[in-house]
């Protein structure tokens, strides 16, 4: 038992840490300033990200920093731009950092990507049958959530189940299941950009807002802050979903004048649980966007 309160504490408090680069990716983050938003000794700190991430803390910075450099390369903005935007020293920096990861220049990459459509990624997954074209969305305000989620960190696969079994499993002990629970997920990656062991992923119900935590929870707690978002259905395989992505993003950023907000889209699951384990999908997908 104390060890799994052990193990609870290392995973909520590498989970703050990974919040935090999500929103400041582009910031000079210091071993120490992450150490202090985990509450670990800088000296510990490393040691305990990796053993819970499977990589370093400044291999998961420069790797999100190179997917979003990505997703602005979709915006039409330039290298250099994009380098002081993404939270690199230099374009220099953000050029040599890219080729390393992704073995092209930003500028071959991006080409290839124009011409085809495709990531040119390494053993990116290119198996979707399904091509969308023209997505409807709308926009609508949404409400303020709190969640309790389990985070899943590796491969895309059967493996996530055993988040939500533990979420859901929590969710009944302490009477928080509804006769229909909100679930939502959070993908923290673009599949197509993130290397398959690296997916990072959450499995969230939301809960009364006036529910008091404790101090041994097998599960961590975040809010989802009100505002204007962007709506959108999906219903097919989870396999389908990155080129629904694409296709959506193509239109908002194509036709729409509103401002994405730089916060993690995140699913709603409106199918069956049982179809959920099945892999048949019915999400409302909701992107944050500016209040302006």
């Amino acid at each position: 038992m104390i060890k799994d309160q052990t193990q609870n504490a290392y995973t909520k408090s590498v989970n703050a840490v990974l919040n935090y680069v999500e929103k400041n990716y582009n910031s000079n983050l210091q071993l120490e300033q992450l150490a202090s938003v985990g509450n670990f000794s800088p000296y510990h700190f490393h040691r305990i990200f990796k053993a819970v991430t499977g990589e370093t803390h400044q291999d998961f910075i420069n790797r999100k920093r190179l997917e979003k450099a990505v997703h602005k390369m979709e915006e039409g903005l330039s290298f250099t731009q994009i380098a002081y935007d993404t939270g690199f020293a230099s374009p220099a920096h953000f050029s040599h950092a890219f080729k390393k990861f992704y073995k092209k220049t930003p500028r071959d990459f991006f080409s290839v990507y124009k011409k085809t459509g495709i990531y040119p990624v390494t053993e990116q997954k290119t198996d979707t049958a399904v091509i969308y074209t023209d997505i409807p969305y709308s926009v609508n305000q949404c409400p303020e959530y709190r969640i309790a989620y389990v985070r899943h960190i590796g491969s895309y696969d059967f493996k996530i189940g055993f988040a939500w079994k533990k979420l859901m499993g929590w969710a009944r002990e302490n009477n928080l299941i509804t006769a229909e629970p909100m679930r939502i997920s959070f993908s923290h990656n673009d599949p197509r950009l993130c290397p398959d062991n690296k997916v990072m992923y959450d499995a969230c119900v939301v809960i009364p807002g006036d529910y008091t935590v404790k101090g041994d929870e097998p599960v961590s707690f975040r809010t989802i802050h009100s505002g204007p978002f962007i709506s959108a259905f999906f219903e097919g395989s989870p396999f389908d979903l990155p080129g629904f992505y694409t296709a959506l993003y193509k239109k908002i950023i194509s036709q729409s004048t509103l401002t994405l907000f730089d916060e993690r889209d995140f699913c709603i699951h409106n199918e069956s649980v049982f179809d959920q384990i099945r892999g048949k999908f019915q999400n409302e997908i909701r992107i944050a966007v500016k209040d302006e």
